[in-house]
């Protein structure tokens, strides 16, 4: 899992605004996810679809607290996970991305494509 996961992804607080994530970013990495903490403590996600799902009219107004996944409804990959296992669970709730929790901390993030490549590199999966 480790040698697929981004180290360090980017981590905003609640209140940071959807504009400050998406202006210039979206057109750039239309992939893009965001770590949400709340006092130190991973509290959900936000990727370029919650992202997109706001009206540009909205972007000052809406913050990551109001736009992200909240951890309760994810269930973040242990470092030592398995790839399938991950891509099970991210099929399942229909995310993009998994944080990579060690010791309740997110250290990484996973994104569905790269663990899918690995699968068909080796063989085990087809036209996912």
């Amino acid at each position: 899992m480790s040698d697929l996961m981004v180290a360090d992804p980017p981590v905003v607080g609640l209140d940071v605004s959807v504009a400050t994530m998406a202006r210039g970013v979206l057109e750039l990495n239309p992939r893009v996810a965001y770590c949400v903490e709340d006092a130190g403590a991973f509290a959900g996600i936000v990727g370029a679809d919650q992202l997109r799902a706001v009206p540009e009219l909205l972007w000052d107004r809406k913050t990551a607290g109001e736009t992200m996944v909240p951890r309760n409804r994810l269930r973040p990959a242990e470092l030592d996970a398995s790839l399938t296992d991950a891509l099970l669970a991210m099929e399942e709730l229909d995310l993009v991305h998994m944080p990579v929790v060690r010791e309740g901390r997110v250290v990484g993030l996973i994104a569905r494509d790269r663990i899918v490549g690995v699968l068909r590199q080796a063989g085990l999966v087809q036209g996912m």
